[in-house]
């Protein structure tokens, strides 16, 4: 994976062209839309040796489409005032590439995206999985994600979103 954008980057390049400066926003209401049918909140754990829990757990946004509709990603992302954009290459599957926007910083998470979806909020269920994820982001804003406490609440909030999953989904 190759980061090709920052949020605040004056020039972007994708597949070896350089996307205009000129970027221009959406209406919020259409991104808070597409937020709802492919955006992805998540938790992810992964293994760290370097830590006290020897567990690293990351709250992360992310959205994904084809790089010829590389576009909206990039109007997205100038929407929200946030995010990396990555280049994927998908050879090895005999897919097309694609390209990612991806949040990760919990400031960026915190100040920028959260704000926006209060501001407009999700419609479909999806906002549900938002309201436990935005629990998880201030647990690591205010560095409470560090006490035991924190730390078991993080993990409870992270199976209740994952209830949520293809995998995990029943009728809600």
């Amino acid at each position: 994976m190759q980061e090709v954008s920052r949020g605040r980057s004056t020039s972007t390049i994708v597949g070896g062209r350089t996307k205009p400066v000129n970027v221009k926003k959406l209406d919020p209401n259409y991104v808070v839309g597409f937020i709802d049918g492919e955006g992805s909140f998540s938790i992810s754990v992964c293994k760290h040796a370097t830590l006290k829990r020897r567990l690293e757990i990351r709250p992360e946004f992310e959205m994904e489409l084809r790089e010829d509709d590389a576009e909206i990603i990039y109007r997205i992302q100038k929407t929200l005032g946030c995010g990396s954009i990555y280049r994927l290459d998908y050879k090895r599957y005999d897919w097309q590439p694609h390209i990612k926007l991806r949040v990760g910083r919990i400031q960026e998470l915190s100040e920028i995206l959260i704000p926006f979806l209060e501001k407009y909020p999700l419609q479909a269920k999806k906002r549900l999985v938002f309201k436990y994820f935005k629990q998880i982001v201030y647990l690591f804003r205010d560095k409470k994600h560090l006490t035991d406490k924190g730390y078991q609440k993080t993990l409870a909030l992270r199976e209740k979103i994952r209830a949520f999953s293809k995998k995990h989904y029943r009728n809600r």
